[in-house]
């Protein structure tokens, strides 16, 4: 805490003087950890901000489809591909805010299929895996 004063000084040479405490208060540090995923599936956001010393925090996290959460640690589901600049804003109750992005990245799906010749007793069966994945075959 820092006593900040102020001395005013009339043209006649009358003072009046006021002083008053002033409190700094640390800007949180946002981070998080987020591991890039496939279309329809949850991703999982991992906060791991940090203030010191310790305080309440608040977080708002804009996941950049149109949809944000307040959660500390929110899961979501993406809707579609594409790369996704994840924004996590943290602050805390006297106004201090910090914000960190990141890039979330979400895939399509892989397409599963295999085809197989007919089964008989006691007949070795062969099976053919047609499986394909954004950037190729298995």
């Amino acid at each position: 805490i820092y006593v900040v004063s102020v001395t005013a000084i009339s043209p006649l040479g009358c003072t009046h003087t006021v002083a008053k405490p002033i409190q700094i208060f640390a800007n949180p540090l946002p981070n998080f950890t987020v591991t890039s995923g496939c279309i329809g599936a949850t991703t999982n956001f991992v906060n791991t901000s940090s203030i010191s010393p310790s305080a309440t925090l608040f977080y708002n996290w804009d996941f950049k489809d149109g949809s944000t959460s307040t959660q500390p640690n929110p899961s979501k589901t993406y809707g579609a591909t594409g790369n996704y600049l994840v924004k996590l804003t943290v602050s805390r109750a006297e106004g201090c805010a910090q914000s960190l992005e990141k890039e979330v990245i979400i895939f399509q799906k892989p397409s599963a299929f295999f085809q197989f010749n007919h089964i008989c007793a006691e007949d070795t069966v062969s099976f053919v895996n047609y499986s394909t994945h954004f950037g190729g075959t298995f």
